[in-house]
């Protein structure tokens, strides 16, 4: 005699059943995939404690704290964005690891780093800017916006010799003014 996908499919039903009876327990029971031979039946089951956090949301804590030391802060919190939330991250997926949802349908989407970054990480300091877009420059201190100016106005003047000041060199002077 043989196993078959039919009888399988049975028997992890009453598994997941008679499992879900011990409720008394707390912990919560799920019967997952099977693999099969001729006469062989191995089924996985998942025990959490009631309290468990799903492995998506750890694996976020931990990707927010390796970010945390290339210096990009994300956050997980409602005041970043007001319609999606940052809620997992998934690392088998390769392209579009970050997992959000929107707050208001409960839908859940994918992303890649760039659009979470886009979409969820805190203002960056100063010195982690490289561009100097018009978005960008509204988050520049007013010294980080004069500096800004002056990095564009000297690539103007022809008697610079075409190479600007470092930000160090351009306060020192300043100073000294």
């Amino acid at each position: 005699m043989e196993f078959t996908r039919a009888q399988l499919k049975d028997i992890r039903i009453d598994m997941q059943n008679s499992l879900s009876t011990l409720v008394d327990s707390g912990l919560t029971f799920k019967v997952g995939n099977c693999s099969f031979n001729s006469d062989t039946a191995t089924f996985k089951v998942v025990v959490t404690l009631p309290n468990a956090v799903a492995p998506e949301v750890t694996a976020l804590m931990d990707e927010i704290e390796r970010e945390k030391m290339l210096g990009v802060i994300f956050s997980t919190s409602d005041s970043i964005h007001s319609q999606y939330q940052l809620v997992g991250y998934n690392n088998r997926a390769r392209k579009r690891p970050y997992i959000f949802i929107n707050k208001k349908t409960k839908v859940k989407y994918v992303c890649d780093y760039k659009s979470a970054k886009r979409m969820f990480a805190k203002d960056e300091p100063e010195y982690y800017r490289t561009s100097s877009t018009p978005r960008e420059v509204a988050y520049l201190t007013l010294e980080g916006q004069e500096y800004q100016k002056y990095l564009s106005l000297a690539k103007q003047i022809k008697g610079s010799g075409g190479i600007p000041k470092s930000f160090d060199q351009w306060v020192k002077d300043r100073e000294v003014a």
